[in-house]
């Protein structure tokens, strides 16, 4: 079902009220049930300027954005595909298969987030010059077709963007 809210009323003269009205279309035929977000009446203004026609109500109602990913999710997963406890990976032990696991958290979070390496070295309780050695060299490992890193490493982004 398409409803519009135009209903003969010039929009940029009565933008207030056909705002209103499509605000009440939007309550009153939402569909509680899927988690959404409303419009706000500037951004349907926003919308009705870039659009011949009447405005559908699917376009007054947005998804939610998914959320993100944390470092603290990345952490949980890659210590779960490896079998080790979060204190094992938190721990100053540089064993080489520590220390690989770590890596490949740090370049996973790396990928999937925004953060700088200070934070991910915060969330890793190391410094941000291991946080960048330890992304490097996953990187370069991934690169030069290193077939346990690249296995790890695909795997594991397949489980964390879905």
């Amino acid at each position: 079902m398409r409803l519009s809210v135009n209903d003969g009323c010039d929009f940029q003269s009565k933008s207030e009220k056909a705002t209103d009205a499509l605000l009440a279309l939007l309550i009153e035929h939402h569909d509680y049930s899927v988690p959404y977000q409303r419009v706000t009446k500037a951004e349907v203004i926003e919308i009705k300027a870039k659009t011949e026609g009447p405005i559908p109500v699917e376009i007054g109602i947005l998804p939610i954005p998914k959320p993100t990913l944390t470092i603290d999710a990345i952490k949980r997963v890659v210590c779960l595909h490896f079998g080790i406890a979060h204190n094992e990976l938190m721990s100053p032990r540089r064993d080489a298969k520590l220390a690989r696991v770590r890596q490949i958290a740090m370049y996973l979070a790396k990928e999937f987030t925004s953060k700088g390496y200070p934070t991910i070295g915060y969330f890793f309780e190391r410094d941000h010059t291991s946080v960048m050695h330890g992304v490097k060299k996953i990187a370069r490992q991934v690169a030069m077709k290193d077939p346990e890193v690249i296995n790890d490493v695909e795997y594991l982004r397949e489980v964390l963007a879905a």
